[in-house]
Order: C-alpha cells, then structure tokens, then sequence
C-alpha cells in the first residue's frame, strides 16, 4: 500500500458529523446528524461501524442532530444532540450488545 491510501469508504446516514472508536477499538460510532434534512428536525442516528470488517453492522437511535461525541471517565461516552437540546449517555461496552440486538438497546436521552 501506498502512504496514505484510503483504505475504505463507508457509507452511514445522512450528515455524518461526530465520529468516535470505542475504547476497545472494536467499533466505530458515527453521528448521523440529518442536518440538511427538513431543518435538521427529525431524529439522528448513530451508525455502528464494525472497524475490522469495516462495514455498518447497527443504526441506533439519537437526539435530534448529534453533534459531538465525548469521553467521560471510562467508557462513558456522552453525545450533544444539538437541536433536541439533550446529553445521550452511554457505557461504550454496551455497543456489542447493541449489534446482536438493536430493537432493545436504548441509551439515556
């Protein structure tokens, strides 16, 4: 390979903005914001990236715009929603949970 070749591209939701691995480097969490939606009004998602096999393997539900991703103290992960005006909360290693089952994996809004 070349430096600096691409080594993928991924397709996720619309908008994509944040982007965060989880601390165990298994999964890539990507905000898909709807920005350029309907005024950004309808509920994002967060896109689960496998990052070995470098594909989509979960769409979870966020806020409205997920704009930024944070660290908390160990693997809490925290998400601004900007337009719902909300923290999404979460402990990262709950996300392979979230792949196998998706319809019952909800986060604190």
């Amino acid at each position: 390979r070349s430096k600096g070749a691409v080594l993928a591209s991924i397709a996720v939701g619309s908008n994509p903005v944040p982007v965060l691995a989880t601390s165990d480097g298994r999964y890539v969490l990507v905000g898909n914001t709807n920005r350029f939606g309907v005024g950004g009004a309808t509920q994002g998602t967060i896109s689960v990236i496998d990052a070995h096999d470098r594909r989509v393997v979960a769409l979870l539900k966020a806020g409205v715009f997920p704009r930024e991703f944070d660290r908390g103290a160990g693997t809490t992960v925290f998400l601004s929603n900007n337009r719902s005006d909300s923290v999404t909360v979460f402990d990262d290693r709950t996300i392979a949970s979230c792949v196998h089952s998706p319809t019952n994996c909800t986060f604190a809004l």
